[in-house]
């Protein structure tokens, strides 16, 4: 297998187009916005305000108005969503279901609704995957069903859809590999675009 180590350049900040984050606020005794529709790969994160807090529960807890929280869900206060850091990927399609605890008998809640992912998947189309995640220092990225990638951007962004990180390679094929030092990265949530004249499926990975 051919390895390529990557020697990856902090930038300025840029767009990205393909991963989105929902920032969900607190206005009054209500979430704003109260339903957010996203995609498998973006974001969500509250920025959650004292006495409040978004916790997810079950969707007969929340259709009741109850406040128990759901077993292995999440659940943030204005402890932990310092500058509006709490957050959750949306892995996979579906509904989640949060209320505040304090407030929910008043029908204080949320919700997010997950759809499928917008980039198009084809079957025996060229993947990217990346280990150890989470990743301290070095990430090793694979790709499979690759005939050929040239002229390739390789992009880390971060959970606000801003490139961190930026590099070319002249040409890769299936079966080779990237390293990338990502030691200078904050923790945190990112995601690796890996674009040329076959654009794969972005992924995300998270930093310790």
């Amino acid at each position: 297998m051919n390895k390529h180590l990557l020697t990856l350049l902090l930038i300025g900040a840029s767009a990205c187009s393909y991963a989105t984050n929902h920032l969900i606020s607190i206005s009054g005794f209500s979430f704003t916005p109260a339903t957010v529709n996203a995609s498998v790969g973006d974001t969500v994160t509250w920025n959650v305000t004292s006495p409040h807090t978004a916790t997810e529960v079950s969707q007969s807890t929340w259709n009741a108005n109850g406040s128990t929280p759901l077993s292995g869900g999440f659940d943030f206060t204005s402890a932990n969503t310092s500058n509006g850091t709490s957050f959750i990927v949306c892995s996979s399609a579906g509904t989640r279901w949060y209320v505040c605890q304090p407030h929910a008998g008043m029908g204080m809640k949320g919700q997010i609704n997950v759809a499928t992912s917008s980039v198009q998947e084809v079957a025996g189309a060229a993947t990217l995957s990346a280990y150890p995640n989470p990743v301290s220092n070095i990430l090793h990225l694979n790709i499979s069903n690759a005939q050929h990638v040239s002229d390739a951007t390789v992009e880390v962004i971060n959970i606000i859809g801003k490139v961190v990180m930026k590099t070319s390679v002249i040409a890769l094929q299936s079966g080779d590999g990237l390293s990338m030092d990502v030691s200078i990265l904050p923790k945190g949530v990112y995601f690796v675009k890996l674009s040329g004249n076959n654009e794969l499926r972005p992924i995300w990975f998270v930093k310790l």
